[in-house]
């Protein structure tokens, strides 16, 4: 009893009802069922999305790709090495002429590697 207070007797329409459903979920579940074959699963939409699609010019763009996806990894390290080295020298002086050649090179590289493939 929750508060105390002791639950309402059911109606008799009610009992009746649960009666009734009792009964025939003890029928259905007494009687094995017929071998109705279920429907397979249809995969989620999401599911659908993620799968990859392999395409006859998947190896040609991962040829491209990779090359200038290293290309591209490896552009900073180069002007961070750069900078680490001639840092060490110790004159300001030579790590702010560093700074510019930087933004020389990075031009360079600019204008030598994206803008054609525009």
């Amino acid at each position: 009893h929750r508060l105390g207070v002791p639950p309402k007797p059911l109606s008799r329409s009610v009992r009746g009802l649960a009666g009734r459903y009792a009964s025939s979920r003890r029928s259905a579940a007494a009687e094995p069922r017929d071998a109705v074959e279920q429907p397979a699963p249809q995969p989620s939409r999401l599911a659908a999305a993620l799968k990859p699609a392999r395409g006859p010019l998947d190896k040609d763009i991962a040829a491209v790709a990779l090359p200038a996806m290293l290309s591209l990894a490896v552009f900073p390290v180069v002007g961070m090495v750069d900078t680490f080295f001639v840092g060490r020298m110790g004159s300001a002086l030579s790590l702010a002429g560093q700074g510019a050649a930087n933004a020389a090179f990075n031009f360079c590289f600019f204008v030598l590697a994206v803008v054609p493939t525009l």
